[in-house]
């Protein structure tokens, strides 16, 4: 027996964590990660359900994201040409990576354009 969907974490006050499940794709908030998964699980786990798991991702195995201005420019453009919108993106960095760096004053968010 198995399923297919995806386990939706968002990250909530005091870093505490919550976790939902969706068999469809989702639309996430910039709060939340959503992650692929397929379970397989024995038929036998139904007659006496006794199931532990642990999951751990290493931050090694993380893909490493960079956006160029080239990406920027293309999503802007793609936007223009389907909505006739003119619009500005600027990549933000998170505010505790720059405050960890002394690049900003507390409570602020600095944009890098």
């Amino acid at each position: 027996m198995f399923w297919k969907g995806w386990v939706i974490f968002k990250q909530g006050r005091s870093n505490e964590m919550s976790a939902r499940l969706t068999k469809t794709k989702p639309h996430i908030q910039t709060d939340e990660v959503a992650i692929h998964v397929v379970f397989q699980l024995p038929d036998v786990l139904f007659e006496r359900p006794q199931l532990n798991a642990t999951i751990t991702i290493p931050e090694s195995q993380l893909p490493t994201l960079s956006f160029d201005a080239e990406i920027t420019n293309n999503i802007q453009e793609a936007i223009r040409q389907s909505t006739n919108l003119d619009i500005n993106i600027n990549v933000v960095e998170d505010e505790t990576d720059i405050e960890e760096k002394g690049q900003a004053k507390s409570g602020r968010r600095v944009r890098k354009t």
